[in-house]
């Protein structure tokens, strides 16, 4: 089936790559001091949030979002998404309100392993959670609808780390 869409790249920015390797070392490397004793919880816990990583009430697993700039995947993220819900305890993803993914009761020492998996295709946890600027959810024809007024998919993306926001 043909079917049309404005431009001549109609995947434009999805198959960019948002992740950054060195970042999943140093998040490694926090998960074994924090283990280890040198690092204090709260001080793991903000950098856990700026990585996507919430703790759950369960003792040492987690919550992992995924973040998913404009909502759009590629079938190699899909499929990769798909292989972690795989690989979870409930083997089971949801996808949020801001159309990004989440997968529940991780444990803590399996998470920068299952980061990795996820920046090889192009995807992070960075900034998918805390204070930060959030997804700009779109219809699902954006991109594709020849009657919209602008295709919100040509907007272009933040530079890598332009949105972080500490406190």
């Amino acid at each position: 089936m043909d079917v049309e869409t404005k431009g001549d790249t109609p995947d434009q920015g999805y198959s960019r790559s948002w992740a950054a390797p060195g970042e999943i070392d140093t998040f490694d490397q926090f998960v074994e001091d924090f283990h280890a004793g040198r690092i204090n919880p709260d001080d793991f816990k903000r950098f856990r949030l700026q990585h996507g990583i919430y703790g759950q009430r369960q003792h040492e697993v987690q919550m992992v979002r995924v973040k998913i700039p404009w909502g759009g995947l590629t079938a190699s993220q899909l499929d990769r998404l798909a292989d972690v819900a795989e690989r979870t305890p409930r083997r089971t993803g949801h996808v949020t309100t801001r159309q990004n993914v989440q997968f529940h009761f991780v444990p803590l020492a399996d998470v920068p392993d299952l980061m990795r998996s996820l920046a090889e295709v192009g995807l992070t946890t960075r900034e998918a959670c805390g204070n930060t600027v959030r997804n700009v959810t779109v219809g699902h024809c954006a991109g594709v609808c020849p009657n919209e007024p602008f295709d919100p998919t040509r907007m272009p993306p933040p530079s890598r780390g332009s949105c972080s926001a500490t406190r």
